[in-house]
């Protein structure tokens, strides 16, 4: 029997970098098919969901889709595309709209974007317990072009994705995290108002 594909959607870097202590972790009886994005090209919520389902072409066992933080709305557009074999949906720590505030639009998030590496470099010293994930996380972004990162920042400010979780046809797993500062309870507490604490 062939095992159950967990295909990884990445977060606001886009890259497969980070998914490598998961792998490690993951049962044997699923197999781990971790996506990437364009590191230097630009692509809307809706180009994006042409190439996660561009990769998928092919596979052939059942697959769960693991949709992490910017990646949670595709992965829901991507179940509403139903691709075959697919099962479930898991969002992790992610949202279906915009979980930041008004005013996040008038952020210059390009030179922002510019700052990640001296930005992630002092968080890496001030944290002793998480240092060497934040070093792990700093070195994915530069990988990827600070314009490319700002504009999937602003995607996310004017995602919708209330139809695309409403017409899922497969069960969907949320997983929040407990101190989570960027994506705040109220992004998805309205549609997972049963609270568990794992």
């Amino acid at each position: 029997m062939k095992r159950t594909r967990i295909v990884l959607l990445p977060g606001l870097h886009g890259t497969d970098g980070l998914s490598r202590s998961f792998a490690d972790l993951c049962p044997p009886e699923f197999g781990l098919m971790s996506l990437s994005y364009p590191t230097q090209q630009s692509l809307s919520y809706e180009s994006l969901v042409d190439v996660i389902l561009q990769k998928l072409n092919g596979v052939q066992s059942r697959m769960i889709l693991l949709g992490e933080s910017f990646s949670g709305p595709l992965a829901l557009f991507v179940a509403n595309r139903k691709p075959a074999g697919l099962v479930g949906v898991v969002l992790a720590a992610s949202f279906v709209l915009s979980p930041a505030p008004a005013y996040a639009k008038w952020i210059p998030w390009e030179i922002a974007c510019r700052f990640t590496k001296p930005i992630y470099a002092v968080r890496s010293l001030l944290s002793r317990k998480h240092g060497s994930v934040i070093q792990q996380i700093s070195e994915e972004l530069q990988k990827v072009s600070p314009s490319v990162l700002a504009d999937r920042i602003r995607s996310t400010l004017s995602v919708d994705a209330t139809t695309a979780l409403q017409e899922c046809a497969v069960p969907i797993l949320y997983l929040a995290a407990t101190r989570d500062i960027i994506v705040a309870g109220v992004a998805w507490r309205q549609y997972w108002p049963s609270e568990m604490t794992l």
